[in-house]
């Protein structure tokens, strides 16, 4: 076989395997193995605004954090560290939230544990992910009203932040 035909057999053959190994990379974390994501999701429903705050580090941020959640620098992470870090980012996403309900502040209380885990990455690397739930105290939501929220919090990392408002019950 000359080199001209081998070159034209082994060209696709490395595309496909390129595409193959990104396919996974990328499904994990679509802007790459760097980046820090963040969702707001609000629930409204007629007397009270649910939000969950959700933090998605890939491979290489959740790495350096992982190191900073070890207190102690043992090398193992143990459930006070977790629920430490939990609490502390949880509470300092809570205080970043800006919820308007028709232009006035509507401050937003803790409503449930913080949920942190660290699902397998690429590499044999971990990822971070954290949920936060918060809500409002009683409201009384009866006609078109405007609701805002604004996550303020911004550490200058690439990724995407999204925000989604659902209607709930009475809504």
């Amino acid at each position: 076989m000359n080199r001209r035909v081998a070159r034209l057999i082994a060209a696709p053959v490395l595309a496909a395997t390129l595409v193959a190994v990104l396919a996974g990379v990328t499904s994990a974390h679509p802007l790459g193995n760097a980046t820090v994501n963040r969702s707001v999701t609000l629930s409204v429903a007629a007397n009270a605004i649910e939000v969950r705050y959700t933090i998605d580090m890939a491979e290489v941020p959740a790495f350096v954090e992982i190191a900073a959640i070890d207190a102690d620098h043992d090398g193992m992470l143990e459930d006070a560290e977790h629920a430490a870090h939990a609490a502390s980012t949880c509470d300092e996403a809570r205080l970043a939230l800006d919820l308007r309900l028709d232009g006035a502040p509507i401050p937003l209380a803790k409503a449930g544990e913080p949920q942190l885990d660290f699902p397998p990455g690429v590499g044999g690397l971990e990822t971070l992910r954290l949920v936060c739930s918060f809500a409002s105290g009683a409201l009384s939501i009866d006609g078109p009203t405007e609701i805002a929220i604004v996550d303020v919090t911004d550490d200058g990392r690439l990724g995407w932040r999204e925000v989604t408002i659902a209607g709930g019950v009475g809504v």
